[in-house]
């Protein structure tokens, strides 16, 4: 099993030098991406994935020179030439190559990378222990519905948690005037209390996560009601359980600042939900 990259419709060595100097990716961070989680040889809410894709496509402007379906091919190739079982596939369209540099587009290709990285095989509780986040300011973008490469907001996020100590934060902005937690630096935010799953609505201030959406359906399918709003971090706080999701499964949360948190009983038949899921796959 091997890591491999992708170019403009080949499968190449991911340490090999492809990318153009003046691919406006790099020099502006003109492109979007997804990534999906491929378990056991299998693709994991990869339609869905590539649902988002094509929106995230359109909402920037980009004229694909590949189908939808190529791209599905390229990603079964990906997995096969490189017999990862368990991984990560990445892909991203940027806007193409344009010289002299300008921020005013004219005559770009646009041009399809990616890669398949290997990543250790997802377990019901493969993580060892919940992660501890902080709140911090979400100084992200307006674009966050749009799975942009333009990622510094979250990058700067994470790693000013990190250095003070905790795995992650959760990010809060004013929305109409209040504080609102809107989602984590990679990931998407829920709290449950009274047996109510709570979680931010799909809105220019989260990315409308795909394993959220599959988490919501859960719920509605096990009898767990669900509320999309905005919540307070002091909600946050006072919640029975907190938890992230993102294309690499749930995580509980046990520690938000000096709170911490104790069972997780919504959260495990969530876990159990998605995990009876991916087996059926």
């Amino acid at each position: 099993m091997k890591d491999l990259g992708f170019y403009d419709g080949e499968i190449v060595d991911p340490e090999k030098p492809v990318i153009r100097l003046h691919d406006r990716a790099y020099q502006f961070g003109d492109g979007v991406y997804e990534a999906w989680v491929v378990d056991h040889g299998k693709h994991v809410l990869r339609y869905e994935h590539l649902d988002r894709f094509d929106r995230s496509v359109r909402a920037v402007g980009i004229e694909p020179t590949f189908t939808r379906k190529q791209i599905e091919g390229f990603s079964d190739r990906l997995v096969e030439s490189s017999g990862v079982r368990d991984g990560m596939v990445y892909f991203q369209w940027s806007r193409g190559w344009q010289l002299p540099r300008s921020h005013i587009i004219s005559d770009c290709k646009p041009l399809l990378t990616g890669f398949i990285h290997e990543i250790p095989s997802r377990s019901l509780n493969w993580f060892p222990r919940g992660q501890s986040v902080q709140f911090l300011p979400d100084e992200r973008h307006a674009f966050c519905h749009i799975k942009t490469i333009n990622l510094l907001g979250s990058v700067l996020a994470i790693n000013a948690a990190v250095k003070a100590g905790f795995d992650d934060a959760l990010l809060v902005r004013d929305i109409d005037g209040t504080k609102a937690v809107t989602e984590g630096t990679r990931s998407n935010g829920f709290a449950v209390k009274g047996g109510t799953v709570y979680t931010a609505p799909e809105s220019r201030y989260i990315l409308s996560g795909i394993t959220r959406m599959a988490v919501i359906r859960f719920c509605r399918s096990l009898g767990i009601p669900v509320i999309e709003a905005f919540q307070t971090p002091e909600f946050f706080l006072a919640a029975d359980e907190v938890f992230f999701t993102s294309a690499s499964g749930l995580v509980p949360i046990d520690k938000i600042d000096a709170k911490t948190f104790g069972a997780h009983p919504v959260f495990n038949r969530l876990q159990q939900a998605y995990q009876d899921f991916l087996d059926a796959l």
